[in-house]
């Protein structure tokens, strides 16, 4: 729009009796004339009148909500208003507004003659004055071409007469003429070619996608039978439309029509759907858009461990029995306002876990994956998203996902099917891996089978799924958030992140218990006397044993999180409470970890090595120093937790090591009111002395099991460890007393 700054002098407007002008959409004739002010009646309606002065028409006009429509004579153009004289002259051609300049040198010439008195308005006079005429109107026609100047073309002294008349009434706009309409433009073929013709064009929207040449080859042949059967019958012959006819036919035919019947109409919507402004993104984590790709580079499967958790069963399903190396598949959340890339998952297929794993990640501080592939640049981006948009995918659409998102705050968006462009920002970046990145890789499968040509990809795999890892993130933070980027005018994407962070913030990301109950592995367990257990891990409180005491219902729902066994979600009541691991060793400890660590210990146990509370510790910290870096170079692999793995886990942990006493008697209320339940809640008198400077972090000194443990709640197989060698595993034994005796400093309490 354009803009006017209004000066404080306010015209008078010449206005004339009869004058149209309409303000904001009313139209208004003005009826009297007076020195500063303007009588004006309605044009319909009540006919009712007003009076508006210069300065309220001087508003309207400064607003461009005024229209004037002068009072012309009947016989002048309809193109009375300004907006269709202006509409007019812009539909022209340039030879039309050539031709109009050429009479208007002629007319202007006759003008100047009739004023010098060297010219009459009659033919004899007009004829006779050709050559003065002529050469006045090249001075004002000024036409110079290749050094020579034009002269506009001497037409009869009556056409003359009739334009310079025609100009005198409505100026240059009446010298146009219609030549544009000249010419027969209807078909001149009969009504039967008509019907023999228009079938067969049609045909050419057809989903076979037919050329224009098999469609002039169709008409040439039905139109050959149709004069083959006319001849044989005596009628007359049809004329046969050219080559170049039916070409005309099919290009008159509806472009989206034609796109919607050829291509399918998800095709005619992304080539014909009217584009605006888009969406007003400004702040980072605004929006975040999720997509899964099909990386076309084949990998080995054989050091990733990827297929350790996995039956045959689903090892077959997936179709990866027998194969050395395979395409992964990739989910990438990025920001649309930055380009960051704020969440990566890889995986062997989409689920739930992908999906969820990849939201989760957003809002975290990846830099320990960056920094464990020796990235130079941070890895920082993090934070509440405010609108996730995904596709259709079903795992996408599940129920899990939209309550773990919903459960965060979250709002989540679906694309329609087919519909890549709702998602822009995430497709281009797909293009760019796929053009820059995966060619510098042998091992490519290539897009389709002619760029593939004679290349065998599981032949060419060079890398494993763990050095591929390590490539997407190096690339991603060291590489595409440090380039400048088109759609940031130039920007980086991660100078972009600094900016709009520094400007406007981002919402802080959820905290563990928020992100445990909506990302946790949910379970059902029943409260025992130490507490519930998760892969043998005892977790256990003052609420948690409150409950077993006081509610028949024992049920319980509780969520965990593979990334920290330390603490656990129980729903008590309804209500969600967090209940810590009573082992200190526990805390920050992984569930991938632990599993490593059970495979350990129960290594040694059929070697006939003793397994003490120390040797777990131990072997946690050990197995957590080998692993660290590996895994966190592995951190954009998709973790999954299934009801198979977690079976083995636990079988395997039962098979070497017994957390708690699940068989003691239930403590009396006498007891408990006396100031314990009946068990060691916080197991102190099982931990040595280093663990309880871990898991000890109140104020309040620890609890000792010897106190809140009475004759009547402990069973008599049961004994309490001194605290100097106390720990928190325990096992049963049916060695003889004299074998056990030799097994006070290994920390182990055995029962007969």
């Amino acid at each position: 729009m354009l803009d006017f700054l209004p000066s404080n002098i306010t015209p008078k407007y010449a206005l004339e009796i009869g004058d149209e002008v309409i303000l904001d959409r009313n139209s208004w004739v003005v009826r009297d004339v007076r020195e500063d002010r303007f009588i004006f009646v309605q044009k319909f309606g009540s006919q009712l009148a007003q009076e508006f002065t210069s300065a309220n028409l001087a508003l309207h006009i400064a607003k461009g909500t005024m229209q004037h429509i002068p009072c012309r004579p009947v016989h002048m153009s309809s193109r009375t208003t300004d907006l269709a004289i202006a509409e007019f002259l812009a539909s022209r051609t340039a030879e039309e507004h050539k031709s109009a300049e050429r009479r208007e040198a002629l007319v202007l010439a006759m003008q100047q003659l009739h004023r010098e008195k060297k010219l009459k308005y009659t033919d004899e006079s007009i004829a006779a004055a050709k050559n003065e005429i002529r050469a006045l109107a090249t001075d004002f026609y000024g036409r110079v071409i290749d050094g020579d100047t034009l002269t506009p073309e001497w037409h009869s002294p009556r056409t003359l007469r009739r334009w310079l008349k025609a100009y005198d009434i409505g100026g240059l706009t009446a010298l146009y003429d219609d030549r544009r309409a000249r010419g027969f433009r209807a078909p001149r073929f009969t009504a039967e070619v008509n019907a023999l013709l228009q079938p067969i064009i049609i045909g050419y929207m057809s989903p076979t996608q037919p050329t224009k040449a098999t469609v002039w080859e169709n008409v040439k042949s039905a139109f050959r039978l149709e004069n083959a059967r006319r001849e044989a019958a005596g009628e007359p012959l049809l004329d046969m439309p050219s080559r170049e006819t039916v070409r005309q036919r099919i290009d008159a035919l509806d472009p989206f029509e034609v796109m919607v019947h050829r291509n399918g109409i998800q095709a005619a919507r992304r080539a014909f759907a009217p584009v605006g402004q888009g969406l007003d993104i400004y702040r980072p984590l605004q929006r975040v858009e999720i997509d899964e790709l099909r990386i076309d580079l084949m990998t080995y499967l054989k050091t990733s461990g990827l297929l350790n958790h996995m039956t045959i069963e689903e090892i077959k399903a997936l179709g990866l029995h027998g194969k050395k190396a395979v395409r992964v598949l990739v989910t990438v959340a990025v920001d649309v306002a930055t380009r960051c890339i704020v969440g990566m998952k890889m995986s062997l297929e989409g689920s739930s876990d992908s999906a969820l794993q990849c939201v989760e990640m957003i809002h975290e501080d990846k830099g320990i994956y960056a920094d464990a592939i020796g990235a130079f640049s941070p890895w920082h981006m993090h934070g509440k998203p405010g609108v996730i948009v995904t596709d259709c995918a079903k795992y996408n659409i599940s129920g899990r996902t939209k309550q773990a998102i919903a459960a965060l705050a979250g709002n989540l968006e679906h694309c329609p099917a087919g519909e890549p462009a709702m998602k822009g920002t995430i497709e281009r970046i797909f293009q760019i891996l796929a053009t820059k990145l995966l060619p510098r890789f042998s091992g490519r499968t290539f897009s389709d089978v002619v760029q593939k040509a004679g290349n065998d990809p599981q032949e060419t795999a060079a890398l494993t799924i763990e050095e591929l890892c390590a490539v997407l993130v190096r690339w991603v933070v060291d590489i595409y958030h440090r380039t400048p980027h088109r759609g940031l005018g130039g920007e980086t994407p991660l100078d972009a992140w600094n900016r709009m962070v520094a400007q406007y913030g981002v919402t802080p990301s959820a905290d563990k218990s928020a992100r445990r109950i909506a990302f946790g592995k949910e379970e059902t367990r029943d409260p025992q006397r130490n507490g519930l257990t998760v892969m043998q891990i005892p977790y256990h409180d003052e609420r948690l044993a409150a409950y077993f005491m006081h509610k028949k219902k024992r049920a319980l729902r509780l969520r965990w999180h593979p990334n920290d066994l330390g603490t656990i979600s129980v729903e008590l009541d309804g209500d969600w409470v967090d209940v810590k691991a009573v082992p200190a060793w526990a805390q920050g400890l992984k569930a991938a970890i632990w599993e490593k660590t059970l495979r350990e210990l129960s290594a040694r146990r059929r070697r006939g090595e003793e397994v003490s509370g120390l040797i777990v510790a131990r072997a946690i910290a050990e197995i957590t120093a080998l692993h660290a870096d590996a895994m966190r170079r592995e951190g954009i692999l998709v973790e999954t937790w299934t009801e198979e793995r977690l079976r083995r886990v636990e079988e395997t942990a039962i098979g070497f090591a017994d957390f708690g006493d699940t068989e003691a008697k239930p403590a009396n209320e006498g007891d408990m009111l006396a100031g314990g339940y009946g068990i060691s809640l916080s197991t102190a008198g099982a931990h040595t002395k280093a663990d309880l400077d871990v898991v000890e972090h109140s104020a309040e000194p620890p609890l000792d099991i010897s106190e809140t443990m009475s004759a009547e709640t402990t069973p008599d197989s049961f004994s309490v460890p001194e605290p100097s060698n106390a720990h928190p595993l325990r096992r049963r034994s049916r060695r003889s007393a004299a074998e056990k005796s030799g097994d006070a400093d290994d920390g182990f309490t055995f029962e007969d």
